[in-house]
């Protein structure tokens, strides 16, 4: 992921600014790290706004064809798609990028590129009394046998929305309101 991160600041230094305006919904140490190295490598100065996802697409928003964002940085494709569909982003041409993500984590208008992916895994309390072996993947969460056993996000949340697209694209769209429908049956 820093590598990653790296190359895809060093693909806008390549456009000979001398400051870069970063707006961030991460809250990561590790990205303030490779900043501060970007700026020692490139001498470019980068000021670095970090807020709620939503709060920067609605600055983003306000701010128009007057923002002085260059990079826009989230969790979760859900985010991406909000800014997509409401015209915040432009198209990035970079050889960088385009070498080191792979086709299936860029955006086929090329207006965003995923630089980190993230496992949504399942926890279970090893004391509890479920048969764990009957859960093989996000669907199982609908079963029966997993009434009152169920706890998770709003379904508000991002990560929430996306779980439900991805099972909406896997298994279709009925098959994913039955899903939904069986996992708030099995919430706690």
């Amino acid at each position: 992921m820093k590598k990653i991160f790296f190359m895809f600041l060093t693909a806008f230094s390549l456009l000979g600014a001398s400051e870069l305006n970063i707006y961030s919904a991460r809250h990561y140490d590790a990205d303030f790290e490779i900043i501060k190295k970007f700026e020692e490598k490139t001498g470019i100065k980068v000021n670095h706004t970090q807020a709620k996802a939503s709060e920067l697409i609605k600055r983003l928003s306000l701010e128009g064809n007057n923002s002085p964002a260059d990079i826009f940085i989230t969790a979760d494709i859900s985010n991406l798609t909000e800014a997509k569909n409401l015209g915040l982003l432009s198209p990035v041409s970079s050889k960088y990028l385009e070498e080191f993500i792979p086709a299936h984590l860029r955006d086929k208008d090329k207006e965003w590129f995923a630089i980190t992916k993230r496992a949504r895994i399942i926890a279970y309390n090893k004391n509890a009394n479920i048969d764990i072996s009957k859960m093989k993947n996000y669907e199982d969460l609908a079963k029966a046998e997993f009434k009152g056993e169920i706890v998770m996000r709003s379904a508000t949340a991002p990560y929430s929305k996306t779980l439900l697209a991805s099972i909406i694209a896997n298994d279709g769209s009925k098959e994913a309101k039955a899903w939904a429908k069986g996992v708030l049956e099995n919430l706690a």
